[in-house]
């Protein structure tokens, strides 16, 4: 069998001439073969020119500087060969680049306490990984001499100073000059620079319009979808859980890819073949980011956009289970400078309540061993992805319109209160405890497993569950279905939160822990239509009073 080489691309090189004979070949632009070649640097500063010249959404020529990070690589007015070294900065501005990355299993080289001093005099480019070597020169051939690296600007043994300078990755990635994006790396041996291999690189056509030179030269499709809103799919570091707001934060970005560089700032996304040369108002109006730039600030604009923004990171990667807050403190931070959410809570807002708590577990969720977050929050599921329900007039479909989940709330919010870490001073990133005290319908009801006449595999996870009182029967999803608690519980209860655009109940599954004390552990859309008066909700919550609930 013949090995497949994929779509391939007939092109005229924008870098060439070619003959009046070939115009019915589009124009693209040449890839060199390697990403570290001074073609493709060409192009980057071609880029940033542009940017900064023609983008009234992206900072200009005029660009200030802004207070540097606590600590700094010095990359120095040197050549490609020479050592580095940290820096403490002490309130000094100036401009710096950003290195977005992902840590593998491979050892990373790190500051540590015992190893800051010696940083700070110098750092041979021999020890550093290939990545964090390719970053070191790309910051050089660019013109800068600061570079912020997660592992080498903050001390890894050092939890005050973690956590203080996690709490500041909002600012330090907002503020810096561009970001430099190690996309195809699954570690830091992979580099930023790729070689390409023959079968990835251009070749012209020879003289098939006579002469010696056709004009037309033939390649592979460069494929482009990590960058066409649609989904994360080819590179490591777009998979990644910490990567997430730094591509979302950065205002300028070059994404060394395993096939060309491209670049991404607010108004533009560009690639070296040309195929993606796309100029819009803002390229992150697909993200909920841009609601941030907008005149039209509500708290359901926003409260619907950061369901957008949980849901996409909930589908990425993380290596360490208490992270998953932290993460995305960067973010957090920068909706809550709108002063429109209110209190941040563990991933919900304040003034996104009811609608916050109605998100979704994935089929694969579960919760972890160790306390992460509330069960009222996303944060509480260790795997699996998350959703929330969205609605338009005529039922389900994407939240461009920004609606809110919940037509009528059928429930009053008392209180909604975090305990953070002891010493803990960012209010966006880990807890160590929270509750939301709420007034409204509960009942007690039976928690059953649904009998499909060919037995359950609780093993295999395909299980459906469902709930009933008095002969009614709604199915229901639980966020952890296999929780050991759980299978032994036969008696949940259920909370009327609301109904939806299209009537639907939106009901959350809890379990009693104490006297008016509950846990999360499910969710139900129900799907019975209200008639005027009757109908599901008036049965099935017919004998209930309202009643305060806390969920903890």
């Amino acid at each position: 069998m013949r090995p497949s080489i994929g779509p391939l691309e007939f092109f005229k090189p924008q870098v060439s001439e070619w003959p009046n004979s070939c115009r019915v070949f589009e124009s693209a632009g040449y890839v060199a073969p390697s990403t570290s070649s001074d073609h493709t640097f060409e192009n980057i500063h071609h880029w940033i020119d542009t940017c900064r010249r023609e983008h009234p959404m992206c900072p200009g020529l005029k660009l200030k500087p802004n207070e540097l990070p606590s600590l700094l690589v010095d990359v120095g007015p040197h050549s490609d060969g020479a050592d580095c070294k940290l820096r403490e900065t002490r309130g000094k501005k100036g401009h710096y680049l950003t290195l977005s990355h992902c840590w593998g299993i491979t050892k990373m080289f790190r500051t540590t306490t015992t190893t800051l001093e010696a940083r700070k005099s110098a750092i041979s480019l021999e020890e550093l990984s290939q990545t964090f070597r390719d970053a070191v020169l790309i910051t050089r051939r660019l013109g800068f001499r600061y570079l912020w690296i997660d592992s080498l600007c903050i001390i890894q043994d050092d939890p005050k100073d973690w956590e203080a300078e996690s709490a500041k990755m909002c600012s330090i990635y907002e503020l810096s000059f561009l970001m430099i994006s190690a996309s195809h790396g699954s570690d830091g041996e992979a580099g930023c620079f790729v070689e390409m291999a023959e079968d990835q690189q251009s070749y012209e056509i020879p003289g098939i319009f006579g002469g010696d030179k056709s004009g037309i030269s033939i390649r592979r499709l460069k494929g482009h979808r990590d960058f066409d809103g649609e989904g994360m799919y080819d590179h490591a570091l777009f998979r990644r859980a910490w990567t997430f707001q730094e591509r979302l934060l950065a205002p300028r970005i070059i994404h060394f890819t395993k096939n060309e560089c491209v670049w991404e700032c607010a108004s533009a996304i560009w690639c070296e073949c040309g195929s993606m040369s796309v100029v819009r108002p803002n390229i992150k109006l697909s993200t909920a980011v841009a609601l941030l730039e907008s005149k039209e600030l509500t708290a359901q604009r926003l409260g619907t956009g950061w369901h957008w923004l949980v849901e996409n990171y909930c589908s990425t990667d993380i290596t360490r289970e208490s992270d998953k807050l932290p993460a995305l403190s960067g973010l957090a931070q920068a909706f809550s400078r709108a002063n429109v959410l209110g209190k941040y809570i563990a991933g919900l807002w304040a003034n996104d309540l009811p609608d916050g708590l109605l998100w979704m577990a994935g089929e694969d969720a579960m919760r972890p061993e160790q306390y992460r977050a509330p069960s009222w929050s996303w944060a509480s599921l260790v795997s699996g992805g998350i959703t929330y329900p969205s609605y338009k007039d005529e039922g389900w479909e994407e939240r461009r319109n920004f609606r809110s989940i919940i037509k009528e709330s059928s429930v009053r919010v008392l209180e909604a209160k975090c305990n953070f870490p002891v010493g803990g001073t960012d209010v966006t990133g880990a807890v160590a405890g929270g509750h939301i005290v709420l007034l409204g319908l509960l009942v007690e009801v039976t928690l059953k497993i649904v009998d499909d006449d060919e037995g359950v595999d609780l093993a295999g996870g395909d299980v459906e569950f469902s709930v009933s009182r008095e002969g009614m029967t709604e199915y229901v999803r639980l966020d952890d279905p296999f929780a050991d608690e759980l299978l032994e519980t036969q008696t949940v209860h259920c909370l009327l939160v609301g109904r939806s655009w299209t009537d639907e109940l939106c009901v959350l599954v809890l379990r009693r822990e104490d006297d008016d004390v509950y846990k999360r552990v499910g969710h139900s859309v129900c799907n019975w239509q209200l008639g005027d008066g009757g109908g599901f909700e008036k049965e099935f919550f017919e004998d209930s009073q309202p009643c305060v609930v806390r969920i903890i």
